[in-house]
């Protein structure tokens, strides 16, 4: 789901054995967790065989912890990426 507020509501419309019930909605609001920044939104490789690099930084949000994993997928044909971390502790402070 998106972040956002979101209504939701159950009915039952019931059975020969239970009668029908409704719940009143309830409003339910979903939060990041973490934000995530990179030190460069492009990287430019100058020629063929060269390096690029970005630094990504992990903010917890609202004391967040947990894991958070990264991958790339969907590269051009010959692109390579190397990840120097794949997963990452987020403990409640800055990282």
């Amino acid at each position: 789901m998106d972040f956002g507020k979101y209504t939701i509501s159950a009915t039952y419309s019931g059975d020969i054995n239970y009668a029908s019930s409704n719940a009143p909605p309830t409003v339910v609001t979903i939060q990041p967790d973490y934000s995530l920044t990179a030190s460069s939104t492009s990287v430019t490789i100058p020629s063929p065989g060269g390096t690029g690099s970005s630094m990504l930084t992990i903010s917890p949000i609202n004391g967040f912890s947990g894991s958070v994993s990264f991958s790339c997928s969907d590269l051009p044909a010959m692109r390579v990426v190397n990840l120097a971390q794949r997963q990452l502790a987020v403990t409640g402070a800055l990282r």
